[in-house]
């Protein structure tokens, strides 16, 4: 087998020896409560339930939110994960065409002021 070695050169002879190496329990235990990460898988799992079925005014309505660069609860992730209206789906993604439309005019916009500055500065 050949000798594998690490980006900054370290020579290492598997994978495996390499994450023993690198991943220390003693920098994973500083970040846990009573033996837990951070993460409530419980709490994940419960939201992704409770935002199964909602209406298709409430899934505009976190679109809008998102198109307005607000942030999102838990519950507008779930809700969204769960669409599977194809209407909404649609309706997505033609939201998202006309953002990425519009962010691309005013680019266009915005390089040719600054080719008319660079032509003609003050």
């Amino acid at each position: 087998m050949d000798t594998l070695k690490t980006c900054s050169g370290e020579k290492i002879s598997s994978v495996s020896d390499w994450v023993k190496n690198q991943i220390k329990q003693e920098e994973i235990d500083k970040y846990l409560e009573n033996n837990h990460d951070f993460i409530d898988d419980a709490k994940i799992k419960q939201t992704l339930q409770d935002n199964q079925k909602v209406s298709k005014e409430r899934i505009r309505g976190i679109l809008e939110k998102a198109h307005e660069i607000n942030l999102m609860d838990d519950a507008d992730v779930a809700a969204l994960v769960n669409v599977t209206d194809p209407d909404l789906i649609d309706y997505y993604i033609y939201q998202t065409k006309a953002v990425q439309m519009r962010y691309r005019y005013l680019l266009n916009c915005a390089k040719k002021l600054e080719d008319s500055y660079t032509k003609n500065p003050l």
